[in-house]
């Protein structure tokens, strides 16, 4: 059956080449069907007004710049890990001897 098909009675190159260009088609095809999809998504859902909340109940945040936000969370990083610490270490010192 295979020997009898034509596609295969040529070099392994050019099935190589007839394959890539087959996929290269249909992977065309795809982005086209998948960006008709997406124009077709017209809804754009409010999702609220969080920023403007945030603003009022956390003033001081409001003038934070990139730096400030990393450093400030940076420093509840390592307040988190410093209270995990601590509490291994009662564990370790509380719990009997094996």
């Amino acid at each position: 059956m295979v020997a009898e098909n034509p596609v295969y009675r040529r070099d392994f190159v050019t099935r190589q080449d007839l394959l890539r260009k087959q996929q290269e088609l249909e992977f065309e095809k795809m982005v086209e069907r998948v960006d008709q999809e997406n124009n077709q998504c017209t809804f754009k859902p409010s999702i609220g007004n969080a920023n403007e909340v945030l603003v009022h109940t956390r003033p001081a945040r409001m003038g934070e710049n990139k730096a400030d936000v990393v450093e400030r969370l940076a420093n509840q990083v390592l307040c988190v890990i410093m209270c995990v610490g601590v509490c291994v270490l009662v564990f370790v010192l509380l719990s009997p001897p094996l």
